[in-house]
């Protein structure tokens, strides 16, 4: 069964991004910075979080899998690549932050979180080991990562939101920069939503991710309408262009699609291997969708 192609997909290109080099405008000596080239940076930044926290989530969702899964070739392969992938765009950040633009050493809040990723992630990338080693991980073990994980990406979304901020102090505040923060939030949220209900039909902490899981179809349904008609309680207009508009249209598509597959929420009862098999699918496909959606807003 083909998974998780979008979010791979992407952390592909993240990875070929992050490894260029970032050049910065010349500058009259070392004690004058660019703005633009600022602005850049930081930009550049918040997509590698922003990256990390989606990776995350897909991550949780395969070892999910892993409880019900003995050695199959599918999960392992996707974690080694997912925890990898995750490793390297850790290390891309870190490059990110010492280059001359950067103004991490005298911002106290993005070093104090960047140590708190360092220090949580090694591990949660040793759980990630044994799960490939091993080939399947108990249900207690899931929860545990789970766990962890969460408390990570309360980590990676407030240096999301730093890196945003320190963006926007050196460029034009605009609503589409706000479009840009909801749509990249929509697609964080797209695998959380798949990651919560692998997570139920598989058995793992079922009270709580049932609640999870309602929310979050709360919230995407809220934002993702927001962002094609326009929402101006959060600062949303409609889509700005025919491009976009047609991406975040498709995108609802398939949501309505997805959206129901994931009766688990309502019903209570185990998923059965169809819907986990569709789940799998159309989940990938919106997030391939939300993600044309971002690059189309970074483009204006």
């Amino acid at each position: 069964m083909k998974k998780n192609n979008g979010i791979l997909a992407a952390i592909a290109v993240a990875l070929i991004v992050a490894a260029t080099p970032f050049v910065g405008a010349p500058v009259a000596s070392a004690q004058v910075t660019n703005s633009d080239a600022v602005e850049r940076l930081f930009t550049r930044e918040n997509d590698l979080t922003a990256q990390l926290r989606a990776l995350s989530q897909s991550i949780g969702k395969e070892m999910a899998q892993l409880t019900a899964t003995s050695g199959t070739s599918d999960p392992i392969a996707d974690l080694e690549v997912q925890r990898r992938g995750f490793s390297e765009l850790l290390q891309s950040l870190h490059a990110l932050d010492r280059a001359p633009e950067s103004r991490a050493s005298s911002n106290p809040e993005i070093g104090r979180l960047l140590a708190a990723v360092d220090e949580a992630w090694p591990a949660l990338e040793s759980k990630i080991s044994d799960a490939i080693s091993w080939g399947h991980m108990t249900h207690y073990e899931v929860l545990q990562f789970d766990t962890a994980a969460r408390d990570l990406d309360r980590v990676l979304a407030n240096l999301q939101l730093t890196y945003r901020q320190a963006a926007a102090d050196f460029g034009v505040h605009s609503v589409v920069l706000n479009a840009i923060a909801v749509a990249e939030e929509q697609r964080i949220l797209s695998e959380e939503i798949s990651k919560t209900f692998f997570m139920l039909a598989y058995g793992v902490n079922a009270p709580q991710n049932r609640e999870r899981l309602a929310a979050a179809i709360e919230q995407f349904d809220r934002d993702l309408l927001g962002l094609v008609e326009g929402n101006p309680e959060i600062g949303l207009i409609p889509a700005p262009t025919a491009g976009i508009r047609a991406d975040l249209d498709a995108a609802r598509n398939v949501w309505t699609s997805l959206r129901g597959s994931l009766a688990i929420e309502t019903v209570g009862t185990a998923a059965d291997a169809t819907a986990i098999a569709q789940v799998s699918e159309l989940s990938d496909r919106l997030y391939e969708h939300l993600d044309a959606a971002v690059i189309g807003l970074k483009s204006l």
